[in-house]
């Protein structure tokens, strides 16, 4: 990636969560941040407020409220995190035109007092449309990695409204499913599929025995293991009819949990404990002998592409995981089940599967999606558009 872009080329990121989320568009601009001055904007966001709130409702509130005044901090060398400061009543349109001014007035300042003349804004949320007449980029790039408008906590006709506007806006388009670059495609045709990448060598240790974790070293049997997010998208049918089908097994859920866990919470052999680091997880999943990928099949996750797949797939560890069409485009490595029963089934399977040739074809496979591949292919189609636009001041 280093010299395909301008070395004087700045970021500013229009995230869809905040920096320390581990995803796309965070790991994407660190990547970037090797070379170029990024700055990250958290996000404005994408909720409405309901009548009926919740405590994690409260506190989400309250951490955003928090966030109005803390301004702009530098958290590395080249890497600057901006919270800005807006209403946060996103779909009323009085509020969007206070906000309008309120953001134009932050960022005309911002941008200049830190030397970014030339910068790329890669727009990761769908609500920002109102306000991008407060930059001036030389690029622009819409990452979209969900379907926004199927969340439930959303208006979807805004935000299809909003995403539409940002495609038509865009130089680029990376989304990552091929659902969403077909959603997107009717308003911007230089849109690409680019799925998630892994860091290749951490989770390729997983392939070797490492030291079991402490708080897994006693159990006996095999494990079967999940990490990520415990949220509403996971199909507890799943996680419960493997924990049944298998007494001789532990079913061990790694990740934070977002939801009601009480289908499974009174089974002996699943073990939930809760969020580790990315760098903790090649010792458990050294550890499993079948991953999972046990999503609900609905309109939003069909347009999901698992990060955990190819971190699965760099240790050469049997999966089996819910019918997700960009799990399907690996069939030939994948255990994919129609169902939760063909899902259970295929988890014995898994199990008894020997074939150390197909372990490495995993692994070979995982190598190609490094995140190092994924960047170049991005700052390619970058460099492409780049060179047909002049500079600032040229």
């Amino acid at each position: 990636m280093s010299g395909l872009l301008p070395p004087d080329l700045a970021f500013v990121c229009l995230g869809a969560a905040g920096l320390e989320y581990p995803g796309f568009q965070q790991t994407a601009l660190r990547y970037f941040a090797k070379d170029h001055d990024v700055l990250w904007v958290n996000p404005t966001g994408v909720r409405r407020i309901s009548a009926s709130v919740s405590r994690r409702d409260l506190a989400r509130y309250a951490k955003k409220i928090s966030r109005l005044f803390a301004g702009t901090r530098r958290v590395s060398e080249r890497i600057w995190v901006h919270d800005p400061f807006l209403v946060p009543l996103v779909y009323n349109k009085a509020v969007v035109r206070l906000n309008r001014f309120l953001l134009h007035r932050q960022f005309d300042g911002l941008i200049k007092r830190l030397g970014f003349k030339d910068y790329v804004l890669w727009i990761g949320s769908p609500l920002v449309s109102p306000f991008l007449d407060s930059f001036t980029p030389r690029l622009t790039v819409y990452n979209p990695v969900d379907r926004f408008y199927a969340f439930n906590f959303v208006d979807p006709a805004k935000i299809l409204e909003n995403e539409r506007r940002i495609a038509a806006q865009s130089d680029l388009i990376f989304a990552t499913a091929d659902a969403i670059r077909e959603d997107i495609k009717p308003y911007n045709p230089r849109s690409y599929t680019v799925n998630h990448g892994v860091i290749f060598e951490r989770f390729n240790a997983a392939a070797r025995a490492l030291p079991r974790p402490a708080d897994i070293a006693n159990l006996s049997g095999p494990i079967f293991g999940f990490f990520g997010k415990i949220s509403d998208w996971v199909d507890l049918a799943f996680i419960k009819g493997v924990a049944q089908a298998y007494p001789q097994a532990q079913v061990v859920l790694i990740g934070t949990v977002d939801t009601d866990l009480s289908a499974i919470s009174g089974l002996a052999n699943v073990h939930i404990l809760g969020l580790r680091s990315h760098g903790q997880l090649p010792a458990y999943l050294a550890a499993f002998d079948v991953c999972l990928i046990p999503y609900v099949v609905n309109e939003r996750l069909v347009a999901v592409d698992p990060t955990k797949l190819r971190e699965y797939l760099s240790a050469g560890k049997a999966v089996v995981s819910s019918c997700l069409p960009e799990v399907q485009k690996h069939g030939d490595l994948v255990y994919v089940g129609r169902d939760v029963d063909e899902c259970v089934a295929l988890v014995g399977q898994a199990l008894a599967e020997d074939d150390a040739g197909l372990r490495q074809r995993r692994i070979d496979m995982a190598r190609g999606e490094d995140w190092t591949c994924k960047m170049e292919f991005m700052a390619s189609h970058m460099a492409g558009i780049l060179a047909s636009k002049p500079a600032s001041g040229s």
